[in-house]
């Protein structure tokens, strides 16, 4: 069972149900990210940059990295400026250090599915 912090509230990332009894899991989220010996829900770091009034879009996935394993890279469509720093400032308060975004790249649109959710295998194909 996977837990990350987002405003002080604890949010599961594993997939179940909390009761009065107890929990139940029923599965784990896919999508976990991160540095060896450390997994990152993309889903709270994208309402943690999702919380910067000059960000319109943004999808947060794990590239290959050569001495992490993986790295956190946030793909964001902005309103104004932004840069790395002010990002990663926002991630470690709101959810961990270890989630802050080591990239961040700026693009005009997120490409879609027809579904319209961020493709995310289009956008790790296309990120060098």
């Amino acid at each position: 069972w996977w837990w990350d912090r987002l405003d002080g509230q604890v949010v599961p990332s594993g997939l179940g149900v909390v009761r009065a009894g107890g929990r139940r899991v029923s599965g784990r989220a896919a999508g976990l990210t991160g540095p060896v010996g450390e997994r990152v829900a993309p889903m709270v770091v994208e309402q943690a940059l999702e919380s910067l009034p000059v960000v319109k879009d943004v999808a947060v996935l794990g590239l290959p990295d050569a001495e992490w394993g993986e790295r956190v890279v946030a793909f964001v469509t902005l309103d104004g400026t932004l840069e790395l720093h002010e990002a990663r400032e926002v991630v470690a308060a709101k959810v961990s250090r270890v989630a802050a975004p080591r990239e961040l790249r700026i693009l005009d649109h997120l490409p879609l599915l027809p579904s319209g959710k961020v493709d995310r295998v289009r956008l790790r194909s296309e990120a060098p």
